[in-house]
C-alpha cells in the first residue's frame, strides 16, 4: 500500500512539468499582491481617458498602482506620507499622489515630470480592480506576433 501511495505521489510530481509546458499559449498573471487584500480598489480613468488601478491598503498605509512591466502586472508602492479626514498623500522616490477621500479625485505627480495627472475614480474591491488590470494588459497584448 505504501509503495502504491509513493509511486502515484512521484508520478504526479513528474506529470505536472509536462503538463505545464504544453499550457504555454496562456497568459500567466500574478494575483493580488498579499498587502491589499482586504483594501480598497480605485478604477480611475484620466482626462486623456487613460484607465489606472490602483489598490489602497486596509489600514491606508500604502498605495499601489499598476504598472504594466514583462507581461505581468506590477504595482509601484508608494507609503502614507499625510492622513487627514479629507486628504491622503502616499509618497515614493518617483511619485506622490494624493487622494481626496470623499470625492476619490487623484492627483499623480512624477518627479521625473512637471506635470500632474488628474484622476477621477470609483472605488470598487481590490479583486475587481486587479481584474480590470489584467483584462488591460490582454488587450495591450492582444496581436502581438511574438
Amino acid at each position: 500500500m505504501m509503495r502504491l501511495i509513493l509511486t502515484i505521489i512521484i508520478l504526479t510530481m513528474l506529470v505536472q512539468p509536462l503538463r505545464a509546458e504544453t499550457l504555454t499559449d496562456t497568459i500567466q498573471i500574478s494575483s493580488v499582491p498579499e498587502i491589499y487584500v482586504g483594501g480598497t480598489g480605485l478604477l480611475c480613468t484620466s482626462q486623456e481617458n487613460e484607465t489606472e488601478h490602483l489598490l489602497v491598503t486596509s489600514n491606508l498605509r500604502h498605495l499601489g498602482i499598476a504598472k504594466f512591466d514583462a507581461d505581468d502586472i506590477k504595482y509601484d508602492k508608494l507609503e502614507i506620507d499625510e492622513k487627514t479626514p479629507n486628504l491622503l498623500v502616499f509618497d515614493s522616490f518617483f511619485f506622490t499622489a494624493k487622494v481626496y477621500r470623499k470625492s476619490l479625485k487623484v492627483e499623480i505627480r512624477k518627479f521625473n515630470q512637471s506635470s500632474i495627472e488628474y484622476l477621477t475614480c470609483n472605488d470598487s474591491s481590490v479583486s475587481d480592480v486587479h481584474n480590470a488590470a489584467e483584462q488591460k494588459l490582454r488587450d495591450l497584448l492582444n496581436g502581438n506576433k511574438i
